[in-house]
């Protein structure tokens, strides 16, 4: 009897950690720990589940990376972690380009800055780093593998959702910031902070350079051929959030314009790393960007 409910117990919490996506999320914990104590990236582990507030949002961030040097004045950012085990019925993701964004738009990385100073509150705003640099994609869409898929799993949604939450915990450790954040000045009377949030995901990346303002007017519809899926191990992903999900603090530029109130305060570009990708994503040298 006592066999078989170890038995039950054992299996019992095998799907409920499989099905929560707990194993995943620390096997991308110990590999992006293990990459650093092997010397292939410069991201070092900081903290795991830390909870953050944002818009009345409590949520935890999955785990918190930092680069090497904390208090490096001109490498100083922190990789806020979120991790999607996929359902395996819709396990592949796929990005596409969107020719309209806003007037005069050019693609940047945007990450949130966060200036701390002695003398004034601190403020936060969009950092566009560098541009022209491909791999920047607007629309995730999940399609379907043809696999069977999990009893009750999401399928459709969950880029949505991911890029929700991350945000959610990027907006949230800024908040935290502005609360603790005199411990993160150095010496100098001012500390300028960078912030990127990840999707860390089960799912296949794929890309198309479909033109997707190139469908027929009349159908909606695209030919098999404009599609070009290409696969990848990482991409950018320029996605809009919302208000509601924003931090409190106010912005060091005036935005002129609604292209630029929506460029500076609401575009914020989050990395999405397939299991393939993530050596090449974190062992790359960030510190000529930034």
């Amino acid at each position: 009897m006592d066999d078989q409910l170890k038995e039950k117990i054992e299996e019992g919490l095998r799907k409920v950690l499989n099905a929560h996506g707990y194993g995943f999320h620390y096997a991308v914990l110990r590999k992006a720990y293990n990459l650093h104590a092997s010397g292939k990236s410069r991201w070092v582990f900081e903290a795991a589940e830390f909870p953050v507030t944002v818009g009345g949002f409590d949520t935890r961030i999955d785990f918190i990376l930092r680069t090497q040097d904390q208090f490096d004045v001109y490498w100083n950012c922190f990789l806020v972690a979120e991790c999607k085990r996929v359902n395996p019925a819709f396990s592949n993701w796929v990005f596409v380009h969107t020719p309209y964004v806003r007037r005069n738009h050019k693609d940047s990385v945007v990450m949130e800055r966060l200036i701390l100073s002695d003398f004034d509150p601190p403020v936060a705003s969009g950092n566009p780093l560098f541009s022209d640099i491909g791999n920047t994609y607007h629309l995730g869409i999940e399609v379907s593998s043809g696999e069977k898929g999990d009893s009750g799993g999401k399928g459709r949604g969950l880029i949505e959702d991911a890029a929700t939450q991350v945000c959610k915990c990027l907006n949230g450790l800024i908040e935290e910031f502005q609360r603790h954040g005199k411990g993160f000045q150095k010496k100098e009377p001012k500390a300028s902070i960078h912030f990127l949030p990840v999707i860390f995901t089960t799912a296949q990346i794929w890309t198309s350079d479909v033109d997707i303002g190139g469908a027929d007017l009349q159908t909606g519809k695209f030919a098999l051929k404009d599609i070009d899926a290409k696969k990848k191990g990482w991409i950018w992903l320029q996605y809009h959030l919302s208000p509601g999900i924003k931090h409190s603090l106010d912005s060091y530029n005036v935005p002129k314009g609604l292209g630029e109130v929506l460029g500076q305060e609401y575009i914020r570009t989050i990395v999405v790393v397939s299991v393939d990708g993530i050596e090449e994503f974190l062992g790359k040298d960030w510190s000529i960007f930034i």
